[in-house]
C-alpha cells in the first residue's frame, strides 16, 4: 500500500535576465491581495511535489524572513533593493516550495480544518531551520538573502521560498547555444539533491520535534552501546575465542583493518556476530530502547516522505533503519579492528595472541550455538549480504556447532 507523504519539496533557479525574476521584485513592496492576483507573474514552479497545478493563493500571510515574522513598508522596500542588487550583478534567483499534506498537519495538531487555522509561527520557525541547513550545505550562508511566504490553499498548504545573493559568490559557467552553437555564460544555480532533502529533513524535525529522539539515537550509537572497556578483558572466554579468530583473518596490511573496507567482506560477519552477542549480553535494555526509537523513527518518516514509488526512493523509511543498525555496527566493528591495530603496532603482549598460535590459522570458537545462532538471525534482519558473506556465515555457525558437541563429548 502506498503511503502519501505528508511534506514534499521541489525547486528550480532562474537566471538574472528572466522576466520571473523581475515580477518577483516588483511585486514584492505590493499588499498581499495584488501579490496573490498576480502569483503565476513572479512564480517560477508549475507543479507542487504532489504533483497538483500551482494556482493563485487563496490566502495569504505575507513575506517573512530570516528573521522578521512579518515585514513592514520600509522592511519591504529594503528587501526590495537587496533582490534588485542580486539581480543587477547576476544572481540567479532559487524558488523552491515545499508543500504540506493537510492531513497530516492536522494529524500533528498544527492544523484545524474546521477553523481553517494553522500554527503560522511554528511553520515560519520550521521553515528557517530548513533554509539555515538548505544554505549551510550549498556554502551560502554569508551571501544569500530569502523571502518566504505561507500560501493556505484547499488542498495543501504550501510556502514558497525566494533566495539571491546580492553580490553572488557561484561561479560562471559556458554553455552553448543548440540552435545557433554559439558559447555564453550563465550562473551556476544548481542545487544538490542532498541539499533539498537535508532542507526538508530540518523543517520536518523542527516542526514536528523530532530533535530530542534524533539526538538520543546519536547518543546510544556515539556514546552508550558501543563497549567501553578492551574487548579482550571481558570476563568471558567466547569473546577472547571470537577475538583471536578474527584476529587470524584479517590481512597483513593494518590500513584494510577498517569495517567497511572490501578486504574484510570474509570476515565482517565474524565481526557482527561478536557484536551482537555482546550487545544482547552486557546491553540488552539499551539494544531495545535503540531498536524501539528506530521503529518509532520508521513509522515517523513514512508518515512524512510516504513509502515511495517502486525504483524511485522506495521504502526509504525503513532504509533509515538498516542504516542506523549498519552505523551502529561500524562504529563497533572498528572499535575491535583498532584495538587489534593498536596491539599490533604497541606489541603489548596482553595484547598479542600467543607466539605459538600462528596467525593464519583459523581456530573454533567455544560458544554456544544457541546464543550464535539467535545472535545471527539478528544480524540477518538488519543487513543484506552478498553470496560469499552468507557462505562465510553458514560455515562459521557450521564450525560452532560441531566444536560444542565436541566439547561436550569431552566433558561427559
Amino acid at each position: 500500500m502506498t503511503v502519501r507523504p505528508g511534506i514534499v519539496q521541489t525547486g528550480k533557479f532562474i537566471p538574472n535576465n528572466h522576466q520571473t525574476f523581475a515580477n518577483y521584485i516588483n511585486y514584492i513592496d505590493r499588499n498581499e491581495a495584488m501579490r496573490n492576483a498576480a502569483f503565476e507573474k513572479y512564480n517560477a514552479i508549475s507543479y507542487d511535489g504532489y504533483n497538483d497545478y500551482m494556482l493563485n493563493p487563496l490566502k495569504s500571510n505575507g513575506l517573512f524572513t530570516a528573521n522578521k515574522n512579518s515585514l513592514n513598508a520600509a522592511e519591504r522596500n529594503d528587501l526590495k533593493n537587496l533582490f534588485k542588487q542580486a539581480q543587477q550583478n547576476g544572481s540567479v534567483m532559487w524558488q523552491n516550495v515545499i508543500s504540506f499534506d493537510n492531513h497530516f498537519l492536522e494529524q500533528k495538531g498544527l492544523f484545524d480544518p474546521v477553523n481553517q487555522t494553522l500554527n503560522q509561527d511554528k511553520l515560519q520557525a520550521a521553515i528557517r531551520s530548513g533554509m539555515n541547513k538548505l544554505l549551510s550545505e550549498e556554502g551560502l550562508s554569508d551571501s544569500a538573502v530569502w523571502s518566504a511566504s505561507i500560501h493556505l490553499n484547499t488542498d495543501n498548504i504550501h510556502v514558497h521560498v525566494a533566495t539571491v545573493e546580492p553580490n553572488p559568490t557561484r561561479k560562471m559557467k559556458t554553455l552553448i547555444d543548440p540552435k545557433t552553437h554559439k558559447t555564453y555564460q550563465v550562473r551556476d544555480g544548481y542545487i544538490k539533491k542532498k541539499s533539498y532533502d537535508a532542507f526538508k529533513s530540518a523543517v520536518a524535525n523542527d516542526l514536528l520535534n523530532r530533535n530530542r529522539s534524533l539526538e538520543r539515537l546519536s547518543h546510544l550509537i556515539r556514546d552508550q552501546l558501543p563497549n567501553e572497556q578492551s574487548w579482550q578483558t571481558l570476563n568471558n572466554r567466547k569473546y577472547l575465542t571470537m577475538y583471536r579468530n578474527i584476529r587470524s583473518r584479517l590481512p597483513a596490511n593494518h590500513q584494510l583493518w577498517r569495517y567497511n573496507v572490501n578486504a574484510l567482506d570474509a570476515v565482517r560477519p565474524m565481526i557482527d556476530q561478536m557484536t551482537t552477542q555482546y550487545l544482547l549480553e552486557y546491553k540488552p535494555e539499551l539494544l531495545n530502547e535503540f531498536d524501539t526509537l528506530l521503529k518509532q523513527e520508521v513509522v515517523f518518516r513514512e508518515a512524512l516522505y510516504g513509502t515511495g514509488q517502486q525504483g524511485k526512493e522506495f521504502n526509504r523509511a525503513k532504509d533509515y533503519l538498516k542504516n542506523k543498525y549498519h552505523e551502529l555496527y561500524s562504529k563497533m566493528g572498528n572499535s575491535v579492528l583498532s584495538e587489534m591495530r593498536l596491539a599490533d603496532q604497541q606489541s603489548l603482549p596482553k595484547h598479542r595472541l600467543s607466539e605459538d598460535q600462528p596467525t593464519n590459522i583459523y581456530q573454533k570458537p567455544l560458544q554456544s550455538p544457541t546464543t550464535a545462532i539467535r545472535a545471527m538471525k539478528n544480524i540477518k534482519k538488519q543487513f543484506s549480504r552478498n553470496v560469499e558473506q552468507e557462505r562465510g556465515v553458514k560455515q562459521y555457525m557450521k564450525e560452532l556447532e560441531q566444536q560444542t558437541q565436541q566439547e561436550e563429548q569431552l566433558y561427559r
